[in-house]
């Protein structure tokens, strides 16, 4: 059961459910999932690894710096993108031009090191 501040962040799925549904579970739909700063609770999380998600979208806000200089995520996230890769989702990194690989290519590796 939800408490009122869990079904907001519920939401989302709920309107994800739905659509599903009225699409009679469509096997060529899926979910993209582009995550917030605050990460989904444990429960939002485990209704979003037993969907179809194809992609996650990783916006560099998320992302703070380590002493080194580097990009990195809490551990939260890295928890939670360690359960998605299982599922073979593919990460889009949103916020930076993929062009520029000087400042894309720290996010690309710190993404190879957490899902080794």
């Amino acid at each position: 059961n939800f408490d009122d501040d869990n079904e907001a962040e519920l939401q989302p799925w709920l309107w994800w459910n739905k659509i599903y549904k009225l699409l009679d579970y469509h096997g060529k739909v899926y979910p993209v999932l582009e995550l917030s700063a605050d990460i989904p609770s444990e429960q939002v999380q485990k209704r979003w690894l037993g969907e179809p998600v194809r992609a996650v979208i990783l916006p560099t806000k998320i992302f703070t710096t380590n002493a080194k200089g580097f990009p990195v995520l809490s551990p939260a996230h890295q928890l939670f993108i360690i359960k998605l890769i299982k599922l073979k989702v593919q990460f889009i990194i949103k916020g930076i031009n993929p062009n520029d690989s000087t400042v894309f290519e720290p996010y690309l590796q710190y993404l190879k090191h957490i899902t080794r």
